[in-house]
Order: C-alpha cells, then structure tokens, then sequence
C-alpha cells in the first residue's frame, strides 16, 4: 500500500474539532484521495484538474458556515491531519435524516484502523448536540472503500 504524504505511525491518530490552519492539510488530503480512490472510476482529466490551492480556499469557506463542524484524525507523531469529516444540515431531505456528513476522508496509509468511524462518531456527536436526528452520508457506487 502507498502511502501519499506520510507513513503510518504506530500511535493511533486523535481525533479533534478542525480550525483554519488544519485547512491546508485537508486539502492534500482531498486531492490524494481523490486521484488514489477515484482514479479508474471518474474521467483522468477531471482529476487531473484538482488542485489543492482550490481545495484549501473551498475548505476555508465551508469551515466559515457556523451551521457545519469539521473534525480531523492528527497524526500523532507528524501533528498533520490524516483524516478529515465535514458536516451539518442534510442538503436535501432522505427519510428522517436532518444532517449530512458532507465530506470523509482517510489518508491512504491511515485507511482501516478505525479513524472513518470515529470521524463520524464525532461528527454524530456534534449534529446530536445540535438537535439533529439522524444523518446520511453519499458515497459513489463505485467506490471500493
């Protein structure tokens, strides 16, 4: 397995609310996995075209909405972000779910030790706490993760 940015530590990464300077950090990681996970499934040129300066600039955006949370799994060892879970209100109605977890990546390295659930967990949390019953993530039908 490659790892793109860093090598998998041996301490388990803790998971935290984001702020502003991790935006850099999940930009990499946005862009890594996109062009890893997707590459194959979506069109070469459109993930050719992703770069992480638009990436940052669209986090910082998001991370300014009052009415979304944002969490990170930092690495331990490097203090970078591996993982990153946006979320808040659904964007559209599904059942009886009120939010979404918009955004859920996992550095490959990192991937199957845990750290998407507990992203979700936190973001679960968050949304709870704000009166929000129930939650719904999309995820392409192709997707092997």
């Amino acid at each position: 397995m490659t790892a793109f940015a860093f090598e998998a530590s041996r301490l388990q990464p803790r998971v935290r609310k984001a702020t502003l300077a991790d935006a850099e950090g999940m930009a990499r990681i946005s862009v890594d996995t996109w062009k890893l996970t997707y590459g194959g499934i979506l069109p070469k040129d459109y993930l050719a075209r992703m770069r992480r300066t638009a990436q940052e600039t669209q986090r910082r955006r998001m991370m300014a909405d009052a009415d979304t949370a944002h969490f990170v799994a930092e690495d331990q060892t490097t203090g970078q972000p591996v993982g990153f879970a946006s979320a808040g209100p659904a964007r559209g109605a599904v059942g009886d779910a009120t939010a979404e977890i918009y955004e859920l990546y996992v550095q490959n390295g990192f991937q199957r030790r845990g750290l998407g659930q507990k992203l979700v967990q936190a973001s679960g949390a968050w949304l709870a706490g704000r009166g929000h019953e129930g939650m719904i993530i999309w995820v392409l039908a192709d997707n092997p993760n």
